[in-house]
């Protein structure tokens, strides 16, 4: 194992990694999560260590292509690795690292250890030098010569690399390379010795600008235009029509130029013409323009420069000016901040900080973490940006790269934040507390939950924000008063995770002690339903506005006119039948609740003393 001399590793890293190593004796190298410091020792962002670990088996050779296609940072080669597949030398050249690693992957597959055991120093101020400076002591342009001529000898020299499938190999690693870093492909007249194989990837464009478009015929054609007018030349225009009731698609089809391609879908909204421009897209990088919008002279040779000079980044964002459409001379200007090296994860919370009008995402990132999700009407591109972000490093590019136009039918415009909503809910969802809240542990749920009640109650999304509310409740974080406003507030659009339903057979003393029982809960995520047999007469003390949703009469409601009751009306995710004749424990609902936890149980029973 290497270590970097500012670098740190948890205390239990290489017992849990030496268990993987003898648990499989094929797996060369085991990593884990990366947890970020600065100079002062302070935690400034996680990221997940990279997806390295492939469904096996593989051979050796695509193992190798396999790696080198998803690396993004290699951290791991800081981390431990089988002494009997290092058959190379670790050469000082540039992205040595990358060719070792690749190396490595051939012997056998890597193991993650999802804990963040590696704890790498990042340098934030006063630092101007590259890893491969410091390493040679000579500040110079990278020498991608160096790195060509360590693939070629690490595939050829390889005990595991079949002899017969070598040349190939090679020519997909120099593929790869020219793609990222353009060392062949600068020159107008391609190198005869990297011709193309039947997978035809010499053809494929640099850029996809895809183009999602739906009605809109009074702005298509001046957005293509801008796009067909770039001066960088190694692009295609894909017009991915969503089902268009104008003239859009004719416009589209109008365009007699070899760089278009129009795609044609029924309507699905916005996320599934992205998803069809996705799959039909043929660029190492994907640029995306909305069919109102404008790209700016030279955004493309732009982004490509700064993709050029930033290999590492995987997506690339600029300004943009905002202009009203019905009065083009106002304008106003966007000055995103800059989050490369940086974990996004956190300012993301804080809304969508990104643009996606002329921004270029790696399309490997795709295929990695999926398409965009085609439940999200608005705020697509705001939730996949928060799932790329597990590990995508994201690069600002100092220009205006696109006209963004502003009217009334742009989806921006609508005032509702449902979907910012849903977009926050997903990310507790899918990260640990520290990954969104970097002051705070992953046992600290409590305190997360209710920073993100805050947050949702802010979006005035007063439902998810209840439910937020409530599990800050189950670690003594809650606070009953605001979670009743906010279960109030949010009225039939709560919908808690239980429901319960009393039967009431007219016993009001029973009735109202089962009542304070449930107001006295750990658990708070319910609603209650009240079924009564008789059609008055229930004490008014003994109705609370909380958590009682509604008290339905039904004549001669014995227990099967109870359970008759239609589903339909409850809002819960699952019912509880609860007897006004029982008493209830303060953690009954907390028990009932973690027995439906893992989703795989239909129903959930637990034994409780009177």
């Amino acid at each position: 194992m290497w270590l970097g001399g500012h670098d740190q590793i948890s205390a239990n890293f290489l017992e849990e990694a030496m268990s993987r190593m003898h648990a499989a004796a094929d797996v060369s190298l085991v990593y884990g999560r990366t947890r970020w410091i600065d100079e002062a020792g302070e935690i400034v962002g996680e990221y997940n260590g990279g997806n390295y670990v492939f469904d096996e088996p593989l051979t050796a050779e695509v193992r190798y292509l396999r790696l080198l296609n998803n690396l993004d940072r290699c951290e791991a080669v800081n981390q431990l690795i089988r002494r009997k597949f290092i058959d190379i030398d670790f050469r000082p050249v540039f992205s040595g690292d990358v060719v070792f690693l690749c190396h490595l992957a051939a012997h056998g597959p890597f193991s993650r250890v999802d804990n963040a055991h590696y704890i790498r120093r990042e340098f934030l101020r006063g630092r101007s030098t590259t890893a491969m400076e410091r390493m040679t002591g000579k500040a110079e342009a990278p020498r991608y010569h160096e790195m060509a001529a360590y693939f070629v000898e690490s595939i050829c020299g390889h005990s595991e690399i079949p002899g017969n499938a070598r040349n190939d190999l090679i020519q997909d690693v120099l593929l790869w390379m020219d793609r990222k870093y353009s060392i062949f492909s600068g020159s107008q007249a391609k190198n005869t010795v990297l011709a193309p194989r039947q997978d035809k990837s010499w053809d494929a464009p640099f850029f996809s600008v895809v183009m999602p478009v739906y009605n809109r015929e009074a702005y298509l054609e001046e957005a293509m235009r801008s796009v067909l007018s770039q001066g960088f030349g190694d692009f295609e225009l894909i017009v991915s029509d969503d089902g268009s009731t104008d003239r859009s698609l004719q416009i589209a089809e109008s365009f007699n130029d070899p760089r278009v391609r129009v795609l044609h879908g029924h309507h699905g909204g916005g996320a599934s013409a992205r998803n069809r421009g996705l799959a039909a897209a043929r660029g190492e990088f994907i640029v995306w323009i909305d069919s109102d919008d404008i790209q700016e002279p030279g955004a493309l040779a732009t982004l490509r420069k700064a993709i050029h000079d930033t290999p590492d980044a995987d997506v690339f964002y600029g300004d943009l000016i905002a202009f009203d459409d019905g009065n083009p001379a106002k304008t106003a200007r966007t000055n995103y901040p800059d989050y490369f090296r940086q974990d996004i994860l956190p300012n993301l919370l804080r809304g969508n900080m990104l643009p996606n009008p002329g921004t270029a995402v790696r399309k490997a990132l795709y295929d990695r973490y999926g398409d965009y999700d085609v439940s999200f009407r608005r705020c697509h591109d705001y939730q996949i940006w928060t799932r790329l972000a597990d590990s995508a490093k994201f690069k600002k590019v100092d220009a205006f790269l696109c006209r963004w136009r502003q009217h009334g039918g742009s989806l921006s415009s609508t005032t509702s934040k449902l979907f910012e909503g849903r977009v926050l809910m997903d990310m507790f969802e899918r990260y640990p507390v520290s990954r969104l809240f970097p002051g705070l542990s992953d046992g600290d749920s409590g305190p997360a939950a209710l920073r993100a009640a805050d947050m949702l109650e802010s979006l005035q999304e007063f439902g998810p924000a209840a439910r937020m509310m409530c599990r800050a409740g189950l670690s003594g974080h809650g606070d009953t008063a605001r979670l009743r406003a906010l279960m109030c507030k949010a009225g039939a659009n709560f919908m808690p995770a239980l429901t319960c339903v009393i039967r009431s057979g007219g016993d009001v003393e029973g009735l109202s002690a089962v009542l304070d029982d449930l107001e006295n809960q750990i658990f708070q995520d319910f609603n209650v339903y009240i079924i009564a047999s008789y059609d008055a007469r229930i004490e008014r003390k003994t109705l609370r506005a909380w958590p009682v949703v509604e008290t339905i009469f039904q004549a001669d409601s014995d227990e099967g006119g109870a359970c008759g009751l239609p589903v339909e009306l409850l809002s819960g995710a699952s019912i509880v039948w609860i007897d006004e004749s029982m008493r209830y424990p303060d953690d009954y609902l907390k028990k009932i609740s973690a027995g439906l936890e893992d989703g795989s149980r239909r129903a959930a029973r637990i034994d409780y003393v009177q």
